[in-house]
């Protein structure tokens, strides 16, 4: 190795620890997102069982199976592993844009902008700062995209299909994309077909969906109910319940684009439109390039504006084809405008704003992982004081996983399927293990060990009225609050405890 190849090495390796540890840093500054509640809990019930036939996941599956085992090597520290390892994934995700960036030809400059850009953008720091099921899936997106930006070979294209069908198996929004990589196989330009050939395709495919449909098949109408319908019918019940339908409609849009402005999304969306429009002929191997990561973008975009309604971290699925795009077109144009470069530079700015808030609120509180895990260690004292050994029922598993406690699967979804009303019967509910609201009385009839509920409600929409449903099924269920840890109330069975139970307040 030359001393110019080991300089390049060791620099690139540098920005790759650099990127980590800041992304790491981030994670730990981040406040709870209830959003992490299903992915802890289902992460930490896929050690012995599976999704959908033992435990609700209101997701794809190939996640909790996937990270199970940290589970097993962290089980008091599941929140901070879970957390670290969606970094690693973001840092993973960035490195992996610039892959594929030079692996298209793109220069470095253009190159190393466009990762940045992607860096500063919102979404993609949330996704790598939270426990959700965001950063593996755009790891592996990114992953696809620099074995189809690389040469034209049968086992790049089957490994792309593979890495983009195990990125839909992670999170279901990927499958559009992947659909359409698919069709521009089938019925795409001859050059564009020429560069996808089918059978390579199928069998790279094939692995993650036999994956999915295996346990699909296993526990065919939980799945259909968990992955498809839920996501359909849920958000409709719940936003009309809590007076906010408005946000399903109009404020869909306007949501969707105002969230498009933390960060460059939406500015890099214009540069590339404008690149698009002005572009000189390309040369065939580029045109074809060119059609397969526009067409994988405009996939992108649908599957970042379908799910309704929208939140910041449904665009993720669109920044790998994005900042491709962006970075190409920097490379292949005229320098940009300085207008161009002011709205990059502000929009990014705009991304870094929302995680700058969340740092200053840390250093001067403290950081939300490290006070999570006391608050865990604090109930797990608890609990071994009351010799408690059992499942742990609350919608808020992501407080108490790491207790040392299963999470009693009635509850894996944290509030999400708590706060079904009229979508899943009382037959349904037994047989997918899960508990609506209207169905606690049933609480009493399989008691769990413990119960944790917090203080005061959180301060999303509608929480309070949960917590009063989860507090007064407690009491109905004979248990009485004995104890505090950080903002969780435990609960135990009034057995426990000699005497008549306290009142409750």
């Amino acid at each position: 190795m030359s001393r110019v190849t080991a300089t390049k090495t060791a620099r690139r390796v540098a920005v790759a620890l650099m990127l980590f540890a800041l992304l790491s840093a981030f994670a730990m500054m981040r406040e709870l997102n209830h959003d992490e509640s299903q992915y802890i809990a289902a992460t930490q019930l896929a050690l012995t069982g599976l999704p959908y036939r033992d435990f609700a996941y209101l997701q794809t599956p190939l996640q909790p199976m996937l990270f199970a085992p940290l589970a097993a090597l962290f089980p008091h520290h599941l929140f901070v592993a879970l957390r670290l390892v969606n970094a690693a994934c973001g840092a993973g995700a960035i490195l992996l844009l610039w892959v594929a960036l030079k692996r298209a030809g793109v220069g470095d400059k253009a190159a190393w902008i466009a990762a940045g850009l992607m860096t500063l953008s919102a979404p993609l720091l949330l996704a790598a700062a939270v426990a959700r099921n965001d950063a593996l899936p755009a790891l592996l997106f990114c992953a696809s995209l620099a074995l189809l930006a690389g040469p034209q070979k049968p086992r790049n294209v089957a490994l792309a299909a593979l890495l983009l069908g195990s990125a839909a198996a992670a999170k279901i929004s990927y499958a559009i994309p992947a659909a359409a990589l698919m069709a521009m196989a089938v019925a795409g330009p001859r050059d564009v077909k020429e560069r996808l050939p089918l059978a390579p395709l199928i069998g790279g495919f094939a692995v993650p969906t036999a994956f999915v449909a295996i346990l699909a098949l296993l526990a065919p109408d939980a799945f259909w109910f968990e992955v498809i319908r839920y996501a359909v019918e849920a958000p409709r019940e719940w936003y009309g319940a809590t007076g906010r339908t408005g946000a399903l409609g109009t404020g869909h849009v306007v949501k969707f684009l105002r969230n498009g402005l933390y960060g460059p999304m939406l500015a890099a969306l214009l540069i590339c439109g404008v690149a698009a429009w002005r572009a000189r002929p390309w040369q065939a191997a580029e045109r074809a390039s060119m059609t397969i990561f526009a067409l994988l973008l405009a996939a992108s975009i649908v599957a970042a504006f379908l799910p309704n309604p929208t939140h910041l971290q449904y665009w993720v699925p669109a920044l790998p084809p994005l900042f491709l795009c962006l970075g190409m077109a920097l490379d292949r144009r005229q320098p940009l405008a300085w207008y161009g470069k002011l709205l990059l530079a502000g929009t990014a700015v705009a991304g870094l704003a929302e995680t700058s808030v969340g740092v200053v609120h840390a250093l001067r509180e403290g950081l939300p992982a490290f006070r999570i895990e006391r608050d865990a260690a604090a109930l797990r004292r608890l609990l071994d004081a009351h010799g408690v050994s059992g499942p742990v029922a609350g919608i808020v598993p992501e407080r108490f996983a790491d207790s040392g406690r299963p999470v009693d699967r009635r509850f894996v979804t944290g509030p999400f399927l708590f706060r079904t009303m009229h979508l899943i019967s009382s037959d349904e509910a037994r047989r997918w293990h899960v508990m609506p609201f209207g169905q606690v009385s049933t609480l009493r009839e399989e008691p769990p060990a413990a119960i944790v509920t917090l203080a005061a409600p959180e301060e999303y929409r509608g929480d309070a009225f949960l917590k009063r449903k989860l507090d007064q099924a407690a009491v109905e269920a004979g248990f009485v609050p004995i104890g505090r840890a950080g903002p969780m109330i435990l609960w135990l069975p009034i057995k426990r405890r000699p005497g008549p139970p306290p009142a409750f307040r």
